[in-house]
């Protein structure tokens, strides 16, 4: 697998995938009363919550070029290994918007860590996401403080807005959330306030042939899986969507305070 990094190229262009718009306000999976969580965590329709679960392969058996890596970043303050962390995936996975067509015909699993690791050189959102978990267990972050998250991510510039479905990551240090987006190359890290919205400007890599300081925020629906098993996996779902969805009421859980992010 050392072959995989061959390279140290520079940060990776993300391709055209989505266009900005000018759009109305909507409102964030958290700012309405009525959403709700559902519980996902015996759904077996749902693996991804299990997979990003699974122990990691031993970091023995992984390249050279991650154990190197890991050896430097392993004891930095929490923040600067954050941002490494997330150059280090941005600089050595390219992006594919290929790979979700390919999962589906090969039924390669996106949140596999084993199947991740199989190809590095690159991947879609999923494999990114997951592989900048598996760093993260492996640079000493407790697993109760990573969330995989994938949803509708919501990013504006001035008057304009973009949304795509995507997959990131959220981690807490201490007790604030940090997105850790691969579309965005600049400042990493994206606070995040308990609406899932950022609490400044970044920078989206690119969208439509020009690179934007953007905004970001996470919509509904959005599903929410931890990488530690005693928190549950679940989805939040505004009125519409439990409406199209037909999610029975016995199973949203109350939210509570051990979730990763601070939900209201």
């Amino acid at each position: 697998m050392a072959d995989n990094f061959n390279y140290l190229g520079d940060i990776t262009t993300i391709p055209n995938i989505f266009r900005m718009e000018r759009e109305p306000d909507r409102p964030g999976p958290l700012e309405n009363f009525n959403t709700a969580a559902y519980d996902l965590s015996n759904e077996s329709k749902h693996p991804n919550a299990r997979d990003i679960q699974k122990a990691l392969p031993s970091l023995e058996t992984a390249p050279e070029a991650i154990q190197s890596f890991i050896s430097e970043i392993r004891d930095i303050p929490p923040m600067d290994k954050l941002q490494a962390v997330h150059q280090f995936v941005l600089g050595h996975m390219a992006y594919d918007q290929e790979e979700a067509r390919l999962e589906e015909i090969t039924k390669h699993s996106d949140t596999n860590y084993e199947d991740v690791f199989k190809n590095l050189d690159s991947g879609d959102c999923d494999n990114l996401a997951t592989f900048e978990t598996a760093l993260l267990r492996y640079a000493g972050f407790e697993d109760k403080d990573i969330t995989y998250v994938s949803g509708r991510f919501e990013y504006r510039h001035k008057e304009l807005t973009g949304s795509v479905q995507h997959a990131a990551i959220i981690v807490n240090v201490d007790e604030q959330p940090y997105l850790l987006d691969t579309f965005i190359y600049q400042d990493g890290p994206v606070a995040l306030d308990k609406n899932l919205k950022g609490t400044g400007q970044t920078s989206l890599v690119e969208v439509d042939n020009q690179k934007l300081a953007v905004d970001v925020q996470i919509k509904t629906p959005t599903w929410f899986f931890p990488v530690d098993p005693a928190q549950n996996a679940f989805v939040v779902l505004n009125e519409e969507d439990q409406k199209r969805w037909k999610m029975p009421e016995e199973n949203k859980p109350a939210f509570n305070t051990d979730q990763p992010f601070s939900i209201p």
